[in-house]
């Protein structure tokens, strides 16, 4: 974990950002440049929560050391958005790839722009982000020609670096261009993207950002997250389906240490400190279960779907199955 996110960590980590307003929040950034967007058009998640200047959906905030930091709802399921995000937002910025750390799905942290769900997320919000990206660069361009005394338009930038074309001895960096100022825009027309032909990054092969942290086992997964007090739970199953609890005995479990068995009408959980230890135990449950006598077998279950799809509209029917329906020299 970079020393930025330990400072933001500190002020924020384990509270409810939604309780609180956006300017406290911002705040707690420190100094720097903060581009505030929202998706679609109305704003969701922190509309109309505190301060002025409406709500707001994501936002990226470029600090006095240079670092970027985009804060978004998404989340990464292995589909490699962290990487794709990121490599997008580093092109649009014109920075390294290095320099951007991706915040993802943090409930302390991050303004809710939307679920992750059905490849929605580089379509809908790609976009959006190059377009903040490009703002930021913009206002970045901007304060560097008022401190070279340049026009915008003999400025470029080079990893995080502006610097005069005709000149190019000229330089400041992003860093410097914010050490000192809090600086809060609000994304409202998108600025111009880069097309194909600009790409450093974008459409590069790149190792994926969490690629060391998963060959390496310092990944974090949903199960080995501890909090004070947490126990795992393990619920036992009915053989099959409609099957009813008619009786259970559990004093097996009762008897042991550490061990509590839940009951709430046909659920029966177990309860402990380790999910493994609470798996093997269920085998220790004697269940008696009411089960119904099956509808349909390997032989019957063609009739038995035929006879309950309920009305059907057949347009038409032609060809033959049993015939397969081809020739030999048809079947490529």
């Amino acid at each position: 974990m970079n020393d930025d996110k330990s400072q933001i960590d500190k002020g924020s980590r384990g509270k409810n950002l939604y309780s609180v307003n956006r300017r406290g929040f911002l705040q707690g950034l420190g100094s720097g440049i903060v581009i505030l967007f929202t998706l679609g058009e109305l704003p969701r998640g922190w509309a109309g929560r505190g301060g002025s200047g409406g709500g707001f959906d994501a936002h990226l905030h470029i600090g006095e050391d240079g670092r970027v930091t985009c804060y978004t709802s998404r989340v990464e399921q292995g589909q490699g958005i962290m990487t794709s995000l990121a490599q997008s937002l580093a092109d649009e910025l014109d920075v390294s790839l290095e320099s951007v750390e991706m915040v993802m799905s943090d409930t302390a942290l991050c303004p809710d722009d939307g679920p992750t769900w059905g490849s929605t997320t580089t379509p809908t919000f790609g976009p959006v982000l190059r377009a903040a990206g490009a703002e930021a660069r913009a206002i970045l361009i901007e304060l560097a020609s008022l401190r070279l005394n340049v026009p915008k338009d003999q400025l470029a930038v080079e990893e995080g670096v502006v610097f005069d074309k005709n000149q190019e001895s000229r330089t400041i960096t992003y860093g410097e261009l914010t050490e000192g100022k809090t600086i809060e825009r609000y994304l409202q027309l998108a600025p111009s993207i880069k097309t194909v032909g600009q790409y450093n990054l974008i459409g590069n092969p790149i190792n994926r950002i969490d690629a060391a942290q998963k060959v390496t086992g310092q990944a974090m997964y949903t199960g080995d997250f501890q909090v004070p007090g947490m126990v795992h739970a393990r619920v036992l199953r009915p053989p099959s389906h409609g099957a009813r609890l008619k009786s259970l005995d559990s004093s097996a479990v009762d008897s042991m240490d550490g061990y509590e068995v839940v009951r709430d009408g046909e659920l029966v959980a177990i309860l402990h400190e380790y999910p493994d230890l609470a798996e093997n135990a269920l085998s220790m449950l004697n269940a008696d279960y009411d089960i119904p006598e099956p509808r349909f077998d390997d032989e019957t279950v063609f009739d038995y779907f035929m006879n309950n799809t309920g009305q059907s509209n057949v347009e038409g029917m032609a060809g033959n199955v049993q015939g397969g329906g081809r020739t030999p020299l048809e079947r490529v």
